[in-house]
């Protein structure tokens, strides 16, 4: 027999090279899951930090409802997709996308608008939509980031 290997020298020696072509393949896997998410980042826009987020989160739910084996996997899955339902909205950023259609619906063009009466009250009200648009995103993001402090430590395998 050329090679006599005792059930020792096995483990010690096969375990470690299966561990590494674990670990080999999970990174080059996540390298191509993660590269259209960092292809497309850039540093100056917030949107990129949610697409980011969303990402990971997505995964991370999945994982939780697929493969974990915590006691508790299926709560932290319902936990992370609310958070991806939040992150969704603020994504797609049309919360108040009909308000703005009957906006425009109504009054049309802004240079159409004839009297000084007519633009002032064209702008307030444009104005109030605009700042309960704003209320509404910065709802989620705070619901976002309140959920993640409150629960994130605990989703983990």
């Amino acid at each position: 027999m050329l090679f006599s290997f005792s059930a020792y020298q096995d483990r010690t020696i096969f375990r470690p090279v299966v561990r590494f072509a674990r670990r080999y393949f999970n990174g080059v896997c996540n390298l191509i899951y993660w590269f259209p998410v960092i292809w497309r980042d850039r540093c100056f826009d917030h949107h990129y930090l949610f697409a980011i987020l969303h990402h990971k989160l997505a995964n991370m739910e999945r994982f939780f409802w697929t493969e974990s084996l915590a006691a508790n996997a299926h709560k932290y899955a319902r936990q992370i997709h609310i958070c991806t339902l939040a992150l969704d909205r603020i994504l797609k950023d049309g919360y108040l996308a009909e308000k703005y259609e009957d906006h425009f619906r109504k009054w049309g063009d802004f240079r159409n608008l004839r009297t000084e009466k007519e633009q002032a009250l064209y702008r307030k009200e444009l104005r109030g939509l605009m700042e309960r648009e704003e209320m509404l995103i910065k709802q989620d993001v705070d619901y976002v980031l309140r959920l993640i402090g409150k629960h994130g430590r605990s989703w983990w395998d």
